[in-house]
């Protein structure tokens, strides 16, 4: 009876100890691991303006294939970048080498640098924009199309702030 007990007991510390990983992993791959306290971050980036682009610029690197059991462990934090925001850009409309755009053939409309923090926010006239980040010694990127082959397209419409998240995920494995 003594050694039931004591059975007993390791199988409830064992389920005990499972749940509270089990919690963390789902925690984890939900935040991405996020380095920076997440009581840090709102879930928009405040802004003054009255119309136009809005938003967080990520950084995303290493494994985030799901796993069983174990948390993901790639990261994903906000970063300072220099967007590139054009006139709405078909990926026929560039040179690219490897992952990078290397020429657009399409009018640059502005230049916006997001904070510390991976904030930023333009104003822009109504319409539809591609937005691209400036990566030192690579060219620009993007990784987000539309069914057409634009390249983050975003529209803007009158008296509205689209916002939006932009992930710099060419170090990052899905």
């Amino acid at each position: 009876m003594l050694i039931l007990a004591k059975v007993l007991i390791l199988l409830c510390l064992f389920w005990v100890f499972s749940c509270k990983n089990a919690q963390k992993s789902i925690a984890n791959s939900k935040s991405g691991n996020l380095e920076v306290p997440v009581e840090t971050l709102s879930s928009t980036c405040p802004h003054s303006i009255k119309q136009g682009i809005s938003g967080r610029v990520w950084w995303r690197e290493g494994d985030f294939m799901p796993t069983i059991g174990d948390a993901v462990t790639g990261k994903n934090k906000p970063v300072a970048r220099t967007l590139n925001i054009y006139r709405l850009v078909k990926e026929s409309q560039t040179t690219k080498q490897d992952r990078f755009y290397t020429r657009i053939d399409a009018e640059l409309v502005k230049t916006v640098k997001s904070n510390e923090y991976g904030c930023f926010a333009v104003e822009l006239d109504e319409g539809k924009y591609s937005i691209l980040s400036v990566e030192q010694g690579k060219g620009l990127y993007a990784n987000s199309f539309d069914g057409e082959m634009n390249i983050f397209p975003v529209q803007v419409e009158k008296g509205k702030v689209t916002q939006i998240e932009f992930y710099i995920d060419y170090m990052a494995t899905y």
